[in-house]
């Protein structure tokens, strides 16, 4: 019996971890293709007389070599300075896939398109996780007022 009580209680505190963990990850996507770093009216929050942007801990580094490439979301983004952009996502097993992305721009939007990959020597069997992950991008133009919205 006191084997069962034990049992049950790791298993309501794994689920409690569970879902205070899925309701953050949801909190953090948004429905449609455009996301927003801020409300509207408000200050992206960036000096655009500040030094280059320093990369985050969370940042990956963009891949050329992957295989099995396939367009991967991202649900948000920070405007870091006037042609930085930092995008946030959950990607596999860092040591089996790796990403890229394409950024498009025109005079009203900046289009960031994911791309999620196997690494070359990645080992054929690798856990299922998922880890947040964010990629730091340039645009060539200032960001300014055109909207950043996902490909």
């Amino acid at each position: 019996m006191a084997s069962w009580i034990r049992f049950r209680s790791r298993f309501v505190a794994a689920l409690l971890v569970f879902a205070l963990t899925s309701i953050t990850v949801m909190g953090c996507a948004t429905n449609g293709s455009e996301s927003s770093p801020s409300s509207p009216g408000t200050d992206a929050g960036y000096d655009s007389a500040a030094k280059a942007p320093e990369q985050s801990s969370n940042d990956v580094q963009q891949r050329t070599d992957l295989s099995n490439e396939h367009i991967s979301s991202w649900n948000r983004y920070e405007v870091v300075s006037d042609t930085s952009v930092r995008i946030f996502f959950s990607m596999g097993n860092p040591k089996c896939h790796g990403v890229r992305a394409t950024v498009d721009e025109d005079s009203s939007a900046v289009l960031i398109t994911l791309y999620e990959g196997t690494l070359p020597n990645a080992p054929t069997e690798c856990a299922e996780i998922a880890v947040n992950a964010s990629l730091l991008l340039t645009t060539r133009n200032p960001i300014g007022t055109r909207s950043v919205i996902t490909g």
